[in-house]
């Protein structure tokens, strides 16, 4: 039987089987030999567009592996797959990876369909805790609470200096 389809960003064919359709509403109008017309449609639906965003929390302390990367994927159709790639042939299939050292890593995102993206996120250490020893002034008397230390000290983050009385 002869067939119009029309549809989508002005979609017309005229077979009875057609392909490579995109998600949207299509207008069927068959004929018969005798001339009769039936009219019918569809509507061919997609997931929303696969996504992500993370959260990183950075390595607390130079030299540390304790960052982190909290993965949250939208879109596509779940269940999710991961590939994460990183510094120092790193590896992992877990969502939401732990235990980082600082650097950039990558993941593939697969969804249930094999629709993937990748998403990039870095893991950030701060500068190494250095303390210089300026002038050391010991205590003059054995009873005495008069000596004094100076120090000269660098980080890569916002800090609090502290002290503690060692015996």
């Amino acid at each position: 039987f002869p067939v119009t389809i029309t549809g989508t960003d002005s979609f017309v064919a005229s077979s009875q089987s057609i392909y490579n359709l995109k998600k949207g509403t299509y207008n069927l109008r068959y004929f018969d030999a005798a001339g009769c017309v039936k009219d019918t449609s569809f509507t061919l639906v997609a997931p929303n567009l696969l996504s992500a965003s993370s959260v990183v929390t950075d390595v607390r302390c130079f030299g540390e592996t304790n960052g982190k990367i909290v993965l949250t994927p939208v879109g596509g159709t779940t269940p999710y797959s991961y590939s994460w790639t990183g510094p120092s042939s790193y590896t992992s299939t877990t969502q939401s990876p732990s235990s980082l050292n600082n650097g950039s890593y990558s993941v593939k995102i697969t969804d249930a369909n094999g629709c993937f993206i990748t998403h990039t996120a870095t893991v950030g250490m701060p500068a190494v805790l250095d303390v210089i020893l300026k002038d050391i002034y010991h205590v003059a008397c054995a009873s005495g609470n008069t000596g004094n230390i100076y120090t000269q000290i660098s980080m890569g983050h916002a800090h609090t200096l502290s002290y503690r009385d060692w015996e």
